[in-house]
């Protein structure tokens, strides 16, 4: 018959080690649920786009106010100067896939018929339009692009259809 087996002693640092890694657990999974709500709420906002979530409560101005109140930086830090040396551009503004000019444009387009809004910066503005978005564009997709883009609930016929 084998004797019984002795307990294994373990020496003091291996409980301390132990109480540490017990510590350091417990805290991962405590700390994130302290967080405020503000933090949380930032943390789901994307840097980049302004959805139509965000545009609900200002539905009396226009796409640059709502710019200008929820991503100021998009108004002016991706300032450029010019090479021609015709002073600071900004970004350009593109609207439903068509450049409509300088960033004053945005007062024009009312947040009613917007979708989204989006940063591009320069570079995928200039891989999606083309070269002259030194500064980055500012795109805005209306209500009517994203309506006329849903599908059909049935399928056209080509046009050479023959029955």
């Amino acid at each position: 018959m084998n004797a019984p087996a002795k307990p294994i002693a373990y020496p003091m640092k291996s409980s301390r080690f132990l109480l540490m890694a017990l510590c350091l657990s417990l805290c991962v999974q405590v700390l994130p649920s302290c967080s405020t709500g503000g933090a949380s709420e930032r943390s789901t906002r994307q840097r980049n786009l302004i959805t139509i979530e965000e545009l609900v409560s200002f539905q009396q101005l226009s796409a640059y106010e709502v710019v200008q109140q929820l991503r100021p930086r998009w108004l002016m830090a991706d300032r450029a100067v010019n090479v021609r040396g015709s002073g600071h551009e900004g970004p350009k503004v593109i609207v439903d896939g068509m450049p409509r000019g300088e960033i004053d444009q945005l007062r024009t387009i009312s947040v009613f018929e917007i979708q989204e809004i989006r940063f591009l910066n320069s570079g995928d503005a200039t891989t999606r339009f083309g070269t002259g978005y030194v500064a980055g564009a500012i795109e805005v997709i209306t209500r009517q692009l994203v309506s006329r883009a849903r599908p059909l609930p049935f399928q056209p016929r080509p046009p050479n259809f023959r029955h």
